[in-house]
């Protein structure tokens, strides 16, 4: 099944040594449909652009205290004015990957997006195809990766699919996605107003998702776990 999905890497330019690394990853695990989705580097975006597509909360502070509501355990005045550039750029990749492969994949009924600091766990088509038969039929999407080490709630032995409660992004890095739940996210992503995981987050509560997380994870973050050592921080 996953052989044939898409596989869209979020790629930025300016860090070419994560590039090789997937290229290498995506033909040993024999990844057929790969894009390195590259459009919207922090240093590409023209203010005309940004402000096209980003509603920040020192502009639309309603918008963004709607979107906040998704987590309560935050105010909306203790966040930033503007969010960082690269944090405007990922956000502007993952709504412009969304909708480039709606056109491109007309037949495609599912969809992988990766961040390009991903690394993939042994076996991983194969153990995507065994998670996927331990997952209930009414998944939307699916987060399979381990950003910031978050897991389920109560997670039990030898049960791999986790159904979870809104806010229910578990970062925005390794997420499996089908066609009519992205579909909804392209249609919706933009203005977006908060940081990738955190936009998918309200989203996922707006159009009401069924959200699950595997667990054990399939993958992890280079950056998170020191593979990488040099980001687009700014």
């Amino acid at each position: 099944m996953f052989q044939d999905i898409p596989f869209y890497v979020l790629h930025c330019k300016a860090l070419p040594e994560r590039k090789l690394p997937m290229v290498d990853q995506l033909e040993k695990a024999n990844i057929r449909f790969a894009v390195f989705f590259e459009e919207a580097d922090p240093y590409d975006l023209a203010l005309p652009t940004v402000l096209n597509g980003y509603a920040p909360k020192c502009l639309n502070l309603p918008l963004f205290e709607k979107k906040m509501k998704v987590y309560p355990r935050f105010s909306a005045k203790d966040m930033p004015p503007f969010m960082k550039p690269s944090q405007i750029s990922l956000a502007f990749k993952h709504g412009l990957a969304y909708r480039d492969a709606l056109v491109k994949f007309p037949a495609a009924e599912f969809f992988v997006f990766l961040e390009d600091d991903v690394k993939f766990g042994d076996d991983l088509l194969r153990r995507m195809n065994f998670y996927m038969t331990q997952t209930p039929d009414d998944w939307d999407v699916i987060y399979f990766g381990n950003g910031c080490e978050l897991a389920p709630a109560n997670p039990s032995e030898g049960k791999l699919a986790y159904q979870v409660d809104h806010p229910a992004s578990r970062c925005s890095d390794s997420i499996l996605v089908r066609r009519s739940a992205l579909s909804a996210l392209a249609e919706n992503w933009f203005p977006f107003s908060l940081p990738s995981d955190w936009e998918l987050s309200w989203l996922h509560l707006f159009l009401d998702h069924r959200v699950y997380w595997w667990f054990p994870a399939l993958t992890s973050q280079g950056s998170q776990n020191r593979s990488y050592t040099r980001s687009i921080s700014e």
